[in-house]
């Protein structure tokens, strides 16, 4: 199976300025060796030199502004037309005459006062939408000349340079590095492009096409980007050398952080297969039958997308990595994050829905830093404390961090030899005793550290489906089908088939946590690394209890979203979550209540893996 490399991909999106000489274009007549005309020639060429740098140092100091970068380009070239204006994306004034049947507007003050050029002979200059300048009509020998382009042609109905100066001296590509990709954007009238610093172009006749992508290319090598711009009388200018960048590889499937998406690579160890769905619902499979699926597109792969607002109904963007493991058990990637719950902590104020609003931030690989940056962290219970959260980490004797895990996208249902499996569409696996759960799902696959998800593997779910990555406040809806697992999208904590299902109803589940020592001693201290033992409500953090629920009393529904609230005791120690179908409107994300260990007919669970480690 191919392997990600190990760098953080350089992902990133540059505005390269490109200076060129602007050349004075002659055509049909040797040099004007008249002095007259050599003098409109310099001060037009002055003229459209000074629009030019204007615009270019426009593109400079608004490259990452926010808004449209072809409306900053005219402030303070267009007389009258401000950065107010530009902010506002107001559209440029109008026309205030026409030069040759060309509409033009007046040039800048501030362009004018800086030239040599006399006050009267400056203020007949003017500049279109192209960033042309014309003069209003220099008259030599019986010809009127409006543009240094038609000199020697001596009609204004002749053929002209419609692509103006600008096109030819400011091209600003803007460049995407991707998985062994470059995408090339600019604005001109034909192109071509060079990959090698102009030793070699393509296409070899050149395209109208503004955008340009350099495909199969190789990960970590030095790409050298030119353009070569070429107007309407086949004029060829070149941009100097735009960009030079080492193109590392996207594909990670490593754990190491992807830039360009945002999160933590997808983990996919020795026979797992990546997947995904079209839009017609079908699977896409990074390989068939062992061999590399040429459909597969890893880009399409994943896409961790935050909606919009609060309760709003674009959370189904959103598009957890999803694999499959050798028997065809379906896995959903949770990948590392922080944090912080801003509203309804607890017993404070809630959101209208009866909930309160959860913000993520995903991590970069094992470090304690979010990908905004953020490298403080409380770490401990507390409304608007930003804490690492738990599920990603274990201790063998020293903590260990966990670039994301893999959790069982459905309830566990018997493959009918008594091993577990995560697959739409067959009833769950239920009267199983909690030890059973633990010993079947330890012995699944013991190569990827397979286990019964632990209490704070439940809340990295939880938190994440409620976040603005997953359903953004709005509830889980309830599997109610009879124990059949991932019976409709409504029930996936993405609204969608690349989330979670079954997290509320179908069956309760068990889970790898319990209060007091019994836990130990049915799960077995040389295990410790795979459970969670209590000693209270509210002792930590992360897993989707003291945090998201106002106490643990009478009438028992203090969990948001009006979900059950019952801890444990002395004789039923055990987590059960999620709440069965029989629990209506008490099951959910954030139900949590208390067994003793034995089998149930309405109980089940879901396994988690962590990979090799």
């Amino acid at each position: 199976m191919k392997k990600g490399i190990s760098l953080v991909a350089l992902i990133i999106t540059i505005i390269v300025l490109i200076i060129l000489t602007a050349a004075v274009v002659i055509t049909g007549v040797n040099t004007p060796k008249n002095a007259q005309l050599a003098v409109f020639l310099n001060n037009i060429s002055t003229v459209q030199e000074a629009v030019n740098i204007k615009m270019l140092n426009n593109m400079t100091k608004y490259a990452t502004t926010e808004g449209d970068l072809e409306k900053y380009k005219w402030v303070g070239v267009i007389q009258g037309y401000t950065e107010t204006n530009a902010e506002n994306n107001d559209a440029l004034p109008e026309s205030v005459l026409q030069i040759a049947g060309k509409d033009v507007l007046s040039i800048d003050e501030s362009i004018k006062d800086n030239l040599s050029i006399n006050e009267t002979e400056v203020s007949k200059y003017y500049v279109t939408t192209l960033g042309k300048v014309y003069y209003q009509g220099f008259e030599y020998e019986g010809n009127i000349y409006y543009d240094k382009d038609t000199i020697g042609i001596g009609t204004p109905s002749a053929e002209e340079n419609e692509s103006g100066n600008i096109a030819l001296g400011s091209l600003v590509p803007v460049i995407t590095p991707e998985s062994k990709k470059i995408m090339v954007s600019v604005n001109s009238v034909r192109y071509k492009y060079s990959k090698d610093g102009g030793l070699t172009w393509e296409p070899e006749e050149g395209t109208t096409n503004p955008n340009y992508t350099f495909e199969n290319l190789e990960p970590e090598t030095e790409y050298s980007i030119k353009v070569m711009a070429i107007d309407s009388l086949d004029n060829t200018t070149e941009s100097i050398v735009c960009l030079t960048t080492t193109l590392e590889d996207t594909e990670l499937i490593d754990g190491t952080y992807n830039a360009y998406k945002g999160v933590n690579s997808p983990k996919l160890d020795s026979g797992m297969i990546a997947v995904y769905w079209d839009t017609n619902g079908n699977e896409i499979a990074q390989y068939n039958d062992g061999v590399l699926n040429p459909n597969f597109v890893y880009n399409d792969w994943y896409d961790y997308t935050g909606s919009t607002a609060l309760f709003a109904t674009d959370y189904t963007l959103s598009k957890w990595a999803n694999a499959k493991t050798p028997d065809g058990s379906y896995w959903v990637w949770i990948p590392r994050y922080a944090y912080s719950i801003t509203s309804g902590y607890h017993d404070q104020t809630r959101e209208s829905n009866n909930s309160g609003k959860i913000d993520i931030e995903f991590m970069k690989g094992l470090e304690d830093e979010s990908k905004t940056g953020r490298i403080l962290f409380q770490n401990a219970l507390g409304q608007g404390n930003w804490n690492i959260h738990p599920a990603f980490s274990y201790n063998d004797g020293t903590e260990k961090k966990l670039a994301g895990i893999w959790v069982a996208k459905y309830e566990m249902s018997n493959n009918g030899s008594n091993v577990p499996q995560s697959k739409p569409g067959i009833e769950s696996w239920r009267s199983i005793t909690v030890a059973d759960c633990f010993t079947r799902s330890k012995d699944m696959y013991t190569q990827y550290n397979s286990h019964l998800i632990r209490n704070s593997e439940w809340g990295a779910v939880a938190y994440l489906a409620h976040s603005k990555y997953g359903r953004h406040g709005v509830q889980v809806g309830i599997n109610s089908l009879n124990y059949i697992t991932g019976a409709s999208v409504t029930q996936s904590t993405t609204g969608n088939k690349y989330g979670v299902f079954d997290m509320n109803g179908g069956a309760w589940e068990y889970v790898a946590a319990g209060l007091g020592i019994i836990v130990s001693s049915k799960f077995g201290s040389e295990n410790a690394k795979y459970y969670e033992v209590y000693e209270a409500y509210g002792d930590r953090y992360g897993d989707a209890v003291y945090e998201t629920s106002s106490g643990i009393g009478s009438p028992y529904t203090n969990s948001w979203h009006g979900d059950c609230s019952y801890f444990g005791t002395s004789n039923d120690s055990f987590f059960l979550r999620g709440g069965s179908n029989n629990d209506g409107s008490g099951a959910g994300l954030f139900y949590f209540s208390r067994g003793g260990g034995g089998a149930n007919g309405n109980g089940s669970f879901r396994s988690v893996l962590w990979g090799a480690l």
